[in-house]
C-alpha cells in the first residue's frame, strides 16, 4: 500500500471539504523562503517556516511582508493547516484579497514571529483580510511572544480583516505590542468567536483584543 499517496488523497479531501473543490497547489512539507502566488487555490500543510529574518533594507521585504504573502484581486482560496510558524521576522501571514479571496487557517503554531514594517495596521504574525461574503476562518491556533518590543509602530499578532470571520479554539499569550496585544478584527459581515482564550498579553497603549464592526451602507 502507497502510504504517500494515501495521505495525499487525505489532504486533498480536506481542502475539498472546505471549499467544495480541489486545491491548485498542494505544499506538503517543503522548505521554503517565502510563498507567494495568486493561483485559485493554495493547500499549504505539514510546513515549518523557521528563522526566516528581513532586512529592512531591502524593498522587497519592506513591501512584501509575511513568509506567505498575497495580495491581489484575482480569486484566491487559501488554506494553511498543521504548520509552524518560529523566529520569523518578517511575519508569517500576509493575505489581503478583497474582490475574491477566502481564507482559513488550522491547526498552526506560532512562536516569536513579528512584522518587519513600520505599520501599527499590520499583524505581527498575519494579517488576513478576504471578500466580505467568504471565509475568514481560524480553527486551532495557537499564538505566543509575537511582538518583540514595546515601539509605537508594533500591533495586532492576528488581525483579521473583512470577511465572513469565525474564530474557534485560538489560544493567544504572551504578546507584547503597542496596540492590541491578542487579537483584532474589522469590518467582518459576520462574526463569531468561542473556545479561546486571550491570556497575559500585554499592550502598552491600547487593550488585548480589537473588534471594529463595519459600516451600514
Amino acid at each position: 500500500m502507497n502510504h504517500g499517496f494515501s495521505l495525499l488523497l487525505l489532504r486533498t479531501s480536506v481542502f475539498n471539504d472546505i471549499y467544495r473543490k480541489d486545491s491548485t497547489l498542494l505544499s506538503n512539507g517543503t522548505s521554503y523562503n517565502q510563498v507567494k502566488g495568486n493561483v485559485f487555490g493554495y493547500h499549504i500543510f505539514n510546513c515549518v517556516f523557521a528563522d526566516m529574518f528581513s532586512n529592512r533594507g531591502s524593498y522587497d521585504l519592506v513591501v512584501v511582508n509575511g513568509v506567505i504573502y498575497f495580495r491581489t484581486t484575482h480569486s484566491v482560496e487559501l488554506l494553511v493547516e498543521d504548520c509552524v510558524f518560529c523566529e520569523c521576522s518578517a511575519g508569517g501571514i500576509y493575505f489581503y484579497c478583497p474582490n475574491d479571496g477566502a481564507s482559513v487557517i488550522m491547526k498552526v503554531c506560532v512562536y516569536n514571529c513579528h512584522t518587519s514594517l513600520s505599520d501599527f495596521k499590520s499583524g505581527q504574525f498575519a494579517y488576513i483580510g478576504t471578500n466580505n461574503l467568504k471565509r475568514n476562518e481560524i480553527d486551532m491556533v495557537s499564538i505566543s511572544q509575537c511582538g518583540r518590543e514595546i515601539s509605537n509602530d508594533k500591533a495586532h499578532p492576528l488581525y483579521l480583516v473583512l470577511g465572513i470571520q469565525k474564530v474557534i479554539y485560538l489560544n493567544s499569550s504572551n504578546n507584547k505590542v503597542y496596540y492590541y496585544s491578542g487579537f483584532s478584527s474589522s469590518g467582518s459581515s459576520k462574526f463569531n468567536m468561542s473556545f479561546s482564550s486571550l491570556y497575559d498579553n500585554l499592550a502598552s497603549h491600547s487593550v488585548c483584543l480589537y473588534y471594529r464592526i463595519s459600516q451600514k451602507k
